[in-house]
Order: C-alpha cells, then sequence, then structure tokens
C-alpha cells in the first residue's frame, strides 16, 4: 500500500485507500471484469462450505465488485436457502430471504434488495457469507464504502471483544474481491471484522 501512514488516522488512512481504489476499480476493462466474474463465481462453486450450505448470504452487486448473478442462481437451483442484505436503518442491515431473483426491488443506493414482508434472520445463523468490498488484503480484511453495514452485521464474529460464545455448527464468511482490487494491507480497528479469508 503506498499511502503514507505516518501521522494519519485509521479512518484517514482508509479515506485515501477507499479513493484510491475505487478510481482503480472504476477503470476495469469489460474483458477482464468478465473474466473474473467466472473465476471468482467457479472458485465459491468449488468451496466445500458452498456445497454442504443449507443457506448463504451474499451480497447483490453493484459497479466494479464481483457479479454475484450466478452464485445467486445456483444456489436457488440447488435448494439452498438464499438471503440478501436489506438496509433497515442507517448502518444496519438484515439478512432477507428471496426465492427468486425476481423478488428483488429497488434498495437504498441503487441497489436491488430483498422486499419489505420478506423473512429475516440473523447473520450467525446462516452457513455461507459472501461479502463485497473495496479492496482486500489475503488476511480477511476488506475495505467497504464506510457506511459500517458489514461491520456491524457481522460483529458477533468478534467473539473475544464481546465476550461471545458463538459455537453454533460450523459457518463461515469469505469476501470476493478481484484479484487488481487486492492490496498488501488494509487499515483496521478493533470494530473492523476479520473474515475467514478472500476469493479472487
Amino acid at each position: 500500500m503506498d499511502i503514507p501512514e505516518v501521522n494519519l488516522t485509521v479512518a484517514e488512512q482508509k479515506k485515501l485507500l477507499r479513493e484510491k481504489m475505487i478510481k482503480k476499480g472504476q477503470n476495469l476493462s469489460p474483458e477482464y471484469i468478465s473474466a473474473s466474474d467466472l473465476a471468482i463465481s467457479q472458485k465459491v462453486f468449488e468451496l466445500p462450505e458452498f456445497g454442504s450450505a443449507r443457506s448463504i448470504f451474499v451480497y447483490v452487486s453493484r459497479g466494479f465488485e464481483p457479479d454475484t448473478s450466478r452464485i445467486i442462481d445456483r444456489a436457488l437451483e440447488l435448494g439452498k436457502s438464499v438471503y440478501v442484505p436489506r438496509i433497515i436503518l442507517k448502518g444496519i442491515m438484515a439478512a432477507a430471504r428471496i426465492s427468486s431473483v425476481v423478488e428483488l426491488v429497488p434498495g437504498q443506493y441503487g441497489i436491488p434488495a430483498a422486499p419489505a414482508d420478506a423473512p429475516t434472520v440473523p447473520a450467525c445463523s446462516i452457513d455461507l457469507s459472501l461479502i463485497p468490498c473495496v479492496c482486500a488484503s489475503s488476511d480477511g480484511f476488506r475495505l467497504g464504502y464506510g457506511g459500517g453495514y458489514y461491520d456491524r452485521f457481522f460483529a458477533f464474529r468478534n467473539a473475544e471483544r464481546y465476550n461471545i460464545d458463538h459455537t453454533r455448527a460450523a459457518y463461515s464468511a469469505y469476501v470476493l474481491c478481484r484479484h487488481e482490487m487486492l492490496t498488501d494491507s488494509v487499515p483496521h480497528d478493533i470494530f473492523d471484522v476479520r473474515f475467514d479469508g478472500v476469493i479472487s
């Protein structure tokens, strides 16, 4: 990461990195994006956790984010319970179930979302979660758009900080990130959730 860190707060470091990586993402070629989408989807399908998951939480992609339409379609075809984000309040979202992509309705920030009456579940009850990012590092930290939605939603993963015993059956959460959007490190603090890995 070629951004100076001296005398910068974590928030300032994040802001600089976010601006840099958004510009980079917006300049990715259509050919690269298409090939990357296909490769990332295939890697998801090859995950043992994808095969065994009964429930999946997955973002609805936008902009230069890895496309998730193939993943949603495949999961539904396999009879898995599929949940997508739905914003409840500023900074707060829920996992809302859909049975078809045609159910998606216009949501905040221009992101398609589940309808208001769709049933919701807590994050800790979902077998496999697939997380978006602006960029990510290989150690499982991600940089989002700054709203804090995913860090709050998955705060239970910071079990030690919250003294929570989350010994439910195994669950997994991976960040989807194009190879060109990987970075050596992502600035983070105690509120940032570390995920199980990055699929690139």
